[in-house]
Protein backbone atom coordinates (compact mmCIF):
# COMPACT_ATOMS: atom_id res chain seq x y z
CA UNK A 1 0.00 0.00 0.00
CA UNK A 2 1.77 3.37 -0.79
CA UNK A 3 0.36 6.56 -0.05
CA UNK A 4 1.22 9.68 -1.84
CA UNK A 5 4.25 11.52 0.73
CA UNK A 6 4.47 8.54 2.79
CA UNK A 7 7.83 7.30 3.60
CA UNK A 8 9.32 3.80 2.36
CA UNK A 9 8.73 0.86 4.71
CA UNK A 10 11.96 0.07 6.96
CA UNK A 11 13.85 -2.74 6.58
CA UNK A 12 12.26 -4.71 9.54
CA UNK A 13 8.94 -3.93 8.44
CA UNK A 14 8.97 -5.36 4.83
CA UNK A 15 11.11 -8.11 6.19
CA UNK A 16 8.06 -9.38 8.45
CA UNK A 17 6.01 -8.69 5.86
CA UNK A 18 7.68 -11.18 3.58
CA UNK A 19 7.99 -13.49 6.61
CA UNK A 20 4.68 -13.69 7.32
CA UNK A 21 3.69 -14.15 3.48
CA UNK A 22 5.61 -16.90 3.30
CA UNK A 23 4.29 -18.70 5.94
CA UNK A 24 0.59 -17.69 4.51
CA UNK A 25 2.25 -19.56 1.42
CA UNK A 26 2.93 -22.57 3.43
CA UNK A 27 0.07 -22.99 5.42
CA UNK A 28 -2.18 -22.30 2.36
CA UNK A 29 -0.77 -25.44 0.97
CA UNK A 30 -0.66 -27.44 4.21
CA UNK A 31 -4.32 -26.45 4.35
CA UNK A 32 -5.20 -27.66 0.79
CA UNK A 33 -3.32 -30.81 0.93
CA UNK A 34 -5.89 -31.18 3.60
CA UNK A 35 -8.77 -30.96 2.40
CA UNK A 36 -7.26 -33.59 -0.39
CA UNK A 37 -8.22 -35.88 2.37
CA UNK A 38 -12.00 -34.64 3.89
CA UNK A 39 -13.36 -33.18 0.63
CA UNK A 40 -16.40 -32.92 0.37
CA UNK A 41 -17.94 -32.55 3.03
CA UNK A 42 -20.31 -35.87 3.94
CA UNK A 43 -23.02 -34.24 5.67
CA UNK A 44 -24.78 -30.73 5.65
CA UNK A 45 -23.68 -30.57 9.54
CA UNK A 46 -19.59 -30.30 8.13
CA UNK A 47 -20.13 -27.67 5.80
CA UNK A 48 -19.95 -24.65 8.07
CA UNK A 49 -16.97 -25.97 10.03
CA UNK A 50 -15.26 -26.53 6.75
CA UNK A 51 -16.57 -23.15 5.34
CA UNK A 52 -14.71 -21.09 8.37
CA UNK A 53 -11.68 -23.34 8.55
CA UNK A 54 -10.09 -24.01 6.14
CA UNK A 55 -12.06 -21.76 3.75
CA UNK A 56 -12.53 -18.05 5.61
CA UNK A 57 -8.88 -18.68 7.28
CA UNK A 58 -7.43 -19.03 3.27
CA UNK A 59 -9.29 -16.12 2.19
CA UNK A 60 -8.01 -14.26 5.36
CA UNK A 61 -4.58 -15.00 4.27
CA UNK A 62 -5.24 -14.29 0.75
CA UNK A 63 -6.87 -10.98 1.72
CA UNK A 64 -3.39 -10.20 4.18
CA UNK A 65 -1.23 -9.80 1.39
CA UNK A 66 -3.22 -6.56 0.01
CA UNK A 67 -4.81 -5.57 3.22
CA UNK A 68 -3.20 -6.95 6.14
CA UNK A 69 -5.54 -5.26 9.03
CA UNK A 70 -8.47 -6.65 7.13
CA UNK A 71 -6.75 -10.04 6.47
CA UNK A 72 -6.11 -10.69 10.17
CA UNK A 73 -9.63 -9.71 10.75
CA UNK A 74 -11.18 -12.02 8.41
CA UNK A 75 -8.70 -14.69 9.97
CA UNK A 76 -9.70 -13.90 13.26
CA UNK A 77 -13.26 -14.12 12.54
CA UNK A 78 -13.07 -17.25 10.64
CA UNK A 79 -11.26 -19.09 13.44
CA UNK A 80 -13.26 -17.60 16.28
CA UNK A 81 -16.32 -18.49 14.19
CA UNK A 82 -14.89 -22.12 13.48
CA UNK A 83 -14.79 -22.71 17.19
CA UNK A 84 -17.79 -21.59 18.01
CA UNK A 85 -19.67 -23.32 15.52
CA UNK A 86 -18.37 -26.56 16.48
CA UNK A 87 -18.95 -25.65 19.84
CA UNK A 88 -22.76 -25.20 19.47
CA UNK A 89 -23.09 -27.73 16.80
CA UNK A 90 -22.61 -30.06 20.58
CA UNK A 91 -19.88 -32.00 18.61
CA UNK A 92 -16.75 -31.80 20.13
CA UNK A 93 -14.72 -29.02 20.06
CA UNK A 94 -11.03 -29.05 18.47
CA UNK A 95 -8.35 -29.99 20.89
CA UNK A 96 -4.64 -29.47 20.53
CA UNK A 97 -3.30 -26.04 18.87
CA UNK A 98 -2.75 -27.16 15.39
CA UNK A 99 -6.13 -24.94 14.20
CA UNK A 100 -4.34 -21.93 15.49
CA UNK A 101 -1.09 -23.08 14.34
CA UNK A 102 -2.20 -23.24 10.39
CA UNK A 103 -4.30 -19.76 11.10
CA UNK A 104 -1.35 -17.98 12.97
CA UNK A 105 0.47 -16.53 9.56
CA UNK A 106 -3.28 -14.69 8.88
CA UNK A 107 -3.33 -13.46 12.30
CA UNK A 108 0.19 -12.53 11.88
CA UNK A 109 -0.73 -9.73 9.36
CA UNK A 110 -1.73 -7.49 12.33
CA UNK A 111 1.75 -7.06 13.33
CA UNK A 112 2.58 -4.98 10.26
CA UNK A 113 -0.78 -3.42 10.36
CA UNK A 114 0.12 -2.26 13.47
CA UNK A 115 3.69 -1.27 12.77
CA UNK A 116 3.13 1.45 9.74
CA UNK A 117 -0.22 2.42 11.42
CA UNK A 118 2.20 3.67 14.53
CA UNK A 119 4.83 4.61 12.20
CA UNK A 120 2.62 7.52 10.77
CA UNK A 121 0.95 8.54 13.97
CA UNK A 122 0.47 9.96 16.87
CA UNK A 123 0.76 8.38 20.25
CA UNK A 124 -3.13 8.31 20.71
CA UNK A 125 -3.47 5.98 18.03
CA UNK A 126 -0.42 3.99 19.21
CA UNK A 127 -2.33 3.48 22.30
CA UNK A 128 -5.55 2.41 20.74
CA UNK A 129 -3.52 -0.17 18.52
CA UNK A 130 -1.83 -1.84 21.82
CA UNK A 131 -5.59 -2.09 23.32
CA UNK A 132 -6.94 -3.14 20.04
CA UNK A 133 -4.62 -5.69 20.07
CA UNK A 134 -3.97 -6.73 23.62
CA UNK A 135 -7.95 -7.28 23.49
CA UNK A 136 -8.25 -9.10 20.47
CA UNK A 137 -5.39 -11.65 21.94
CA UNK A 138 -7.30 -12.16 24.97
CA UNK A 139 -10.59 -12.23 23.34
CA UNK A 140 -8.98 -15.58 21.08
CA UNK A 141 -7.68 -16.98 24.28
CA UNK A 142 -10.36 -16.87 26.64
CA UNK A 143 -12.78 -18.17 23.46
CA UNK A 144 -9.89 -21.22 22.94
CA UNK A 145 -9.20 -21.74 26.66
CA UNK A 146 -13.20 -21.72 27.03
CA UNK A 147 -14.35 -24.12 24.44
CA UNK A 148 -11.29 -26.64 25.63
CA UNK A 149 -12.17 -26.24 28.89
CA UNK A 150 -16.04 -26.55 28.11
CA UNK A 151 -16.44 -23.38 29.83
CA UNK A 152 -20.29 -21.50 28.75
CA UNK A 153 -18.86 -18.72 31.28
CA UNK A 154 -15.70 -18.45 29.35
CA UNK A 155 -16.68 -18.48 25.86
CA UNK A 156 -19.51 -15.90 26.94
CA UNK A 157 -16.60 -13.37 28.30
CA UNK A 158 -14.59 -14.11 25.29
CA UNK A 159 -17.56 -12.51 23.18
CA UNK A 160 -17.38 -9.30 25.92
CA UNK A 161 -13.47 -9.10 25.57
CA UNK A 162 -14.30 -9.45 21.48
CA UNK A 163 -17.18 -6.75 22.00
CA UNK A 164 -14.14 -4.36 23.49
CA UNK A 165 -11.90 -4.91 20.48
CA UNK A 166 -14.58 -3.83 18.13
CA UNK A 167 -14.92 -0.94 20.30
CA UNK A 168 -10.76 -0.26 19.81
CA UNK A 169 -11.35 -0.35 16.02
CA UNK A 170 -14.38 2.33 16.20
CA UNK A 171 -12.31 4.63 18.01
CA UNK A 172 -9.10 3.56 15.95
CA UNK A 173 -10.68 4.42 12.99
CA UNK A 174 -12.75 7.68 14.22
CA UNK A 175 -9.13 9.08 15.35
Amino acid sequence: MSHVGASRPTLGLLALRWTIRALTIASIGLMCLMLTDGWPPKSAREWGPMILFPGGVMVGMVLGWWREFLGALVTAASLGGFYLVLHFLGGRPPTGVWFLVFASPGLLFALPAAWSAASRSDPLVRGTLVGLFVSAALALGKLVAGIAGHSTALVADSVESLADTVGSIIVWRGI
